[in-house]
């Protein structure tokens, strides 16, 4: 795996620039913005898997809105045990805010504190596995013609993380540096997130493009 390749390739594109700046502009608008910019980004993993030139995506709104739409829903689904994990943090604060120490509730109180730190470990967790698995549910969702329930055929899920678990690993790393790219167009200043967010997120999709790759590699 070229480690370095994600974060260079946009700039063998003459026009990086202005594709970036208008995908910038585009994650602008609410919600919708978000939605296709999660779809043209895997547009590079798509082109990774399935072999052909990889290149910067020219606009095609509905195409990456729709496509941002259905893996955004997979991710959504994913991120359930997440939100369950937040339940007793929430019953936490609603008990501490409609109760006083003298009513009897302190026990009560107590219990979902001790629950609530438990939950909040597990919650860190399983969103750190949860980076690590979601490329591998990106590949096999592009590679079965983008049908939303092809993101939970975990045969073929744990069979590509399985068949190259420090490719993954190696896109967990990537992930977290293209975040931290991401956010530095903040220091820039507010315009610097126009082409640092989309310059982080064809990273990301470069690498999970790649390691869908690397399985392909072995028998």
């Amino acid at each position: 795996m070229d480690f370095g390749l994600p974060f260079s390739f946009p700039f063998q594109d003459q026009a990086w620039f202005k594709k970036l700046a208008i995908a910038g502009l585009i994650t602008l608008i609410p919600v919708v913005g978000w939605l296709y910019i999660l779809g043209w980004s895997l547009e590079i993993a798509r082109q990774l898997i399935k072999k052909e030139p990889v290149v910067i995506p020219e606009t095609d709104f509905g195409k990456f809105t729709v496509r941002g739409l259905k893996a955004w829903v997979i991710s959504l689904v994913y991120a359930i045990p997440s939100m369950i994990f937040q339940v007793p943090n929430i019953l936490t604060n609603v008990v501490a805010q409609t109760t006083t120490n003298d009513d009897g509730s302190g026990t009560v109180l107590g219990g979902l504190a001790i629950i609530t730190i438990c939950t909040s470990i597990l919650n860190v967790v399983y969103s750190l596995i949860l980076v690590y698995v979601m490329p591998a549910v990106y590949a096999v969702f592009l590679n079965n013609n983008e049908e939303i329930g092809a993101g939970f055929k975990f045969d073929e899920i744990f069979t590509l993380i399985k068949k190259a678990p420090m490719a993954y690993l190696l896109v967990w790393i990537g992930t977290l540096i293209a975040g931290v790219i991401s956010g530095a167009g903040v220091i820039v200043c507010f315009v610097g997130l126009l082409i640092t967010v989309p310059y982080s997120v064809l990273i990301m999709g470069h690498f999970y493009g790649q390691a869908f790759l690397e399985t392909t590699k072995v028998p």
